[in-house]
């Protein structure tokens, strides 16, 4: 009689404990973040990295030119950008954003505060700004799988230092006056600033 006490007593907590942990499943406290859905896959043709984005029921071949064999790593910020950083050939994004069409773009990346930041050469250009128009530049912040971005105009170089981070402030040097995004009260409330003194 005492042995079958004990035995309800214990299948009796064992329900409560499971009936607790169900409901602390579904309460949403516990649940994972959202992963987007991957949008790209890898080919090796001739030891060079092919990227292929699935976009609106159609395929996009990206020739990466970084070789299979370097460090290299892809990093799928949005629906719309994934980030490059290969060893053989540095920083570039991958994007649609630019222009209609999927490309690959020098890229800078930074962390300012658990905002990623980068800035996405959106044209090549050489060292002498003489006599050509200014181009492009994308400034993109994101966190959490949300995205914003910006867009400014100078005489860029891909190769040449044109941003840096102080603090919480990432400033872009256009050659026709500075940008500056102040990320200091978090990613809804970035400020942009030209010019700043």
């Amino acid at each position: 009689m005492k042995t079958a006490r004990i035995i309800l007593a214990m299948l009796f907590a064992m329900g409560v404990v499971a009936t607790l942990f169900s409901k602390i499943e579904n309460s949403g406290k516990f649940a994972p973040a959202k992963i987007p859905d991957k949008i790209y896959f890898e080919e090796h043709d001739g030891g060079i990295l092919i990227v292929y984005v699935k976009d609106g029921g159609k395929t996009y071949r990206i020739d990466t030119r970084s070789s299979v064999y370097s460090k290299y790593k892809i990093r799928q910020v949005s629906k719309d950008f994934l980030f490059l950083d290969s060893s053989d050939i540095g920083k570039y994004m991958i994007t649609d954003a630019v222009s209609k069409n999927w490309d690959i773009f020098h890229a800078r990346d930074g962390k300012i505060g658990g905002i990623n930041a980068y800035v996405i050469y959106a044209e090549k250009s050489a060292k002498d700004p003489s006599g050509r128009k200014p181009n492009t530049v994308f400034i993109l912040f994101e966190s959490g799988g949300a995205v914003k971005k910006y867009e400014a105009k100078g005489y860029f170089h891909p190769h040449e230092p044109c941003c840096e981070i102080d603090g919480k402030i990432l400033t872009v040097r256009t050659g026709m006056g500075d940008i500056a995004f102040d990320l200091g009260n978090g990613f809804e409330s970035i400020t942009k600033t030209a010019n700043p003194k």
